[in-house]
């Protein structure tokens, strides 16, 4: 009965066993199952994520890579492969062939920042060249990225690169234009400085700094010992006050250039001055050195009014003159008609004696 009632019991154990293990076994099916599905959800979200970043950073105008920490091709943006002309894997395969893209001059260059970047370096933007399929040279702006996990740890680079030829060519052909001017400006026998002006509290010009000068500025106005760049015109010049606000007055609404003649207060010399418009609260002076001219000029009006004068004399010595050649010429003429009357007179007498 014993034994009976131990199977009983055994057999009873083995069937809450069984239960029980049944039962864990069912709910490791549902957790794994759970797992499953949280796994193909994220994997999902992922794939979502993945691609909306990819198709932002394909719409991107930018030629992008990804790099690894190793310096391999994770990503090449589509205007990139575009550019290049070849298929995306076959540099993603050998990146050793983007080489070839960069400007043989240039290339020095680029292998040494990418080394630098290789090594967690931050490296600045640079200009480099490249050379099209068509063979065609392109200026572009290479921007380097690192990126870092979240303990801070180098984990690759981003290299952005964006055509700039356009751009270039605007800066260089903008700087053969000021280096042209800058010859011009240079070589002018006039005077010339670039000014500021100087208000007031009631927004009145009172005074004008002088931000830049030619080369003939020095020698016509003789300035070589005196800082002329950012000294104003008061001190420069000793232009009263008084004197720029009236001719600021007189002609900032005017659009024409100004032509002025001034005695310097401090060297005694006499310049002309032309003055441009005022744009921007800027406006510039161009001058020559007149003294001798006005000197001259002085003589001739002094020789002028001396000349005058003696011709207004002889003028009148002249009338003096005349009007007694005048009175001689009547006594003269009074006297023939007097000698004819006489004459027919006495013709008249001897012809009534006969």
């Amino acid at each position: 009965m014993k034994d009976v009632d131990k199977l009983s019991g055994i057999s009873l154990l083995i069937k809450v066993l069984t239960a029980n293990i049944f039962v864990l076994k069912n709910q490791n099916l549902k957790n794994v199952e759970e797992i499953l599905q949280s796994v193909k959800a994220e994997n999902i979200r992922l794939k979502e994520k993945l691609e909306f970043y990819e198709r932002f950073f394909d719409s991107s105008g930018y030629w992008e890579i990804f790099r690894d920490k190793n310096g391999k091709i994770l990503y090449l943006s589509p205007n990139f492969i575009k550019i290049l002309g070849n298929k995306k894997d076959i540099y993603l395969k050998n990146s050793e062939d983007l080489r070839n893209f960069i400007h043989p001059e240039d290339r020095e260059e680029v292998a040494d920042n990418f080394k630098r970047v290789l090594s967690g370096e931050v490296v600045e933007k640079q200009i480099s060249r490249i050379i099209k399929p068509d063979n065609s040279v392109a200026y572009v702006s290479i921007d380097y990225k690192n990126v870092y996990d979240d303990a801070g740890n180098f984990i690759g680079f981003k290299t952005c690169i964006s055509e700039i030829t356009d751009q270039v060519k605007a800066e260089r052909e903008l700087r053969l234009n000021q280096e042209y001017l800058q010859m011009i400006f240079d070589t002018m026998t006039e005077g010339v400085a670039l000014n500021e002006i100087i208000y007031n509290e009631n927004n009145e010009m009172v005074d004008y700094r002088i931000l830049k000068v030619n080369k003939a500025f020095y020698n016509i106005a003789d300035y070589n010992d005196v800082e002329v760049i950012g000294n104003i015109a008061t001190k420069l010049y000793g232009m009263p006050e008084e004197i720029i606000n009236k001719f600021w007055y007189e002609h900032k609404n005017r659009k024409m250039l100004v032509y002025t003649e001034m005695k310097s207060p401090l060297s005694n010399r006499t310049y002309l001055i032309a003055t441009s418009p005022f744009y921007n609260n800027i406006f510039v002076t161009s001058f020559i050195d007149i003294t001798e001219r006005k000197r001259t000029e002085n003589e001739l009006t002094h020789y002028k009014e001396n000349l005058e004068k003696i011709i207004m004399e002889r003028t009148s010595e002249l009338k003096e003159k005349n009007k007694e050649l005048e009175h001689f010429n009547s006594l003269f003429v009074n006297r023939e008609f007097r000698i004819k009357e006489l004459k027919d007179k006495i013709a008249e007498l001897e012809s009534k004696l006969k």
